[in-house]
């Protein structure tokens, strides 16, 4: 067994590149997904003639309190040149007591934006008309103080329904990716079995004293841990080089990954019975990869589905409970009681794939 599964390594060290290009794409698309979705809109901005640069500067500090755009000062002359070469949706003009927005067509964050720039306006307003009465810096403070206590109080609840759940686009496309590239790095070193088989290695080395089922559980051994390792080293990075909230437990994650990865190792030892050559195998990873991933919610939550047919197709791939137990740690702190029934699940799967698998690439060797 060690035999087989040294020999396997010393052949993936040589040519690593597959798995490198799984673990790039899963950065990349979890990256692309996940983390720029969070970015502000930004939105050029430039001042009337007749306004001072001190005024100017005031209103953009008092507009960049927002969560949602990132107001930048520029001349009139290359903010309009962005809105017409496309390059902005549109452009804010200010001027002393009122503003201008620009834009060359219509679009619905034009709404939040004339919505959040009109309350600031008008708080601001407010602020100058009483300013002979009281500097307005004073009544600043004095709104202040107040509303940090308050005469009436308002306390809102939620109450969570049975469809609510929770989402978080970083989470989801982190695990959703992780899952789906692993299971390419996994079937392709599966492959391996099968492209032994077609060179007669397989015949020569079942002459030497190295047993049958010692060359089975090297070659898994191997699928298992490329597969387990590209998803540590991708949740490892994610965790401690961009924050990404993975929950309380690492080594929870660490445990759901392995009995995942066991899940997809069987899996792929299925699907290598079901064909007869390596470039066979090559076609039919991508389409149960892909239909797994868009059945099973890796590239959407499944909480969203309501195809009872796709839904009952959904208890039968291995992403489904993988991103139910990954998601259940990171959203809802599950224990391991919660997590018995996913992961027991996963073993489920496995272990009848890898009986079938085993016993159809026997029967079709005899």
């Amino acid at each position: 067994m060690y035999a087989i599964l040294k020999a396997q390594l010393q052949k993936q060290r040589r040519n690593p590149a597959s798995m490198i290009m799984m673990i790039g794409l899963t950065i990349l698309f979890t990256v692309m997904l996940g983390i720029n979705t969070t970015s502000k809109v930004t939105v050029y901005t430039y001042h009337d003639e007749y306004i001072e640069e001190a005024s100017a500067a005031h209103w953009l500090d008092r507009l960049n309190s927002s969560a949602s755009f990132a107001f930048e000062l520029v001349d009139e002359t290359e903010a309009r040149h962005k809105v017409i070469d496309g390059e902005a949706m549109f452009a804010l003009k200010l001027l002393d007591d009122d503003y201008r927005i620009i834009a060359s067509v219509d679009n619905t964050n034009i709404a939040m934006l004339e919505t959040y720039v009109r309350a600031v306006y008008d708080e601001e307003l407010a602020y100058e008309a009483v300013d002979h009465i009281l500097p307005a810096a004073e009544v600043r403070e004095q709104i202040a103080s107040r509303m940090a206590e308050p005469v009436l109080s308002v306390h809102s609840t939620e109450v969570e329904t049975e469809d609510g759940f929770e989402y978080d686009t970083r989470i989801q496309s982190l695990f959703g990716f992780s899952l789906f590239f692993a299971i390419y790095t996994i079937a392709s070193a599966v492959n391996a079995l099968l492209y032994d088989k077609k060179n007669r290695i397989w015949d020569r080395v079942i002459l030497s004293p190295v047993s049958k089922t010692s060359m089975y559980i090297g070659h898994l051994m191997h699928s298992f841990l490329l597969g387990y390792i590209q998803i540590v080293l991708v949740f490892s990075l994610f965790q401690y080089a961009f924050d990404f909230p993975l929950g309380d437990s690492f080594l929870t994650i660490l445990v759901i990954a392995a009995v995942y990865t066991f899940a997809i190792v069987a899996l792929s030892m299925l699907m290598a019975s079901l064909v007869r050559t390596p470039q066979q195998m090559n076609v039919l990873t991508p389409i149960v990869a892909v239909s797994s991933a868009m059945i099973g919610g890796a590239y959407w939550p499944i909480e969203i589905v309501t195809n009872p047919v796709l839904l009952a197709l959904s208890k039968l791939v291995p992403i489904t409970y993988g991103m139910e137990a990954l998601k259940g740690v990171a959203y809802y702190t599950y224990t391991w009681a919660d997590l018995l029934q996913p992961l027991s699940s996963l073993c489920l799967i496995g272990v009848i794939c890898m009986g079938l698998g085993i016993n159809l690439m026997e029967r079709r060797s005899a």
